[in-house]
């Protein structure tokens, strides 16, 4: 799907990738300027390799969320109020590789899912 815009005689197209509704808690915003899925991978790759050792919410922004890991162009971020919980990371690999296979268009993710009491997102 595909826009143009006309703004002072410059014409813009916009190309949005994919926009899914929210529903049980994920929601997908993935568009040509979202992270690589090569760099989500990464993510998910080192999420399990710490398997069932806890990743613990700290250093929670405004939002209540802790950037957890950057990998090349994505970031990974874990929001839950109250702040300071923890959750396996093998369990996040789980939740992140769901965002992975439900946003992935054009070689690239972006979006977020509820998982347990904490939310994940996956952005630049």
């Amino acid at each position: 799907m595909s826009k143009q815009v006309i703004l002072s005689s410059v014409m813009l197209t916009l190309v949005l990738v994919a926009i899914l509704p929210t529903s049980h808690g994920q929601s997908c915003e993935t568009t040509l300027a979202s992270p690589l899925a090569a760099n989500v991978d990464l993510i998910i790759a080192n999420m399990k390799l710490m398997g069932g050792n806890p990743c613990c919410q700290t250093d929670c922004n405004d939002e209540s969320c802790s950037t957890m890991l950057r990998m090349g162009t994505a970031t990974l971020k874990m929001c839950g109020t109250p702040c300071n919980g923890c959750i396996s990371c093998g369990d996040i690999a789980t939740c992140v590789s769901k965002i992975r296979a439900s946003c992935f268009a054009r070689g690239r993710v972006q979006g977020t899912m509820a998982c347990g009491r904490f939310t994940f997102g996956v952005s630049a």
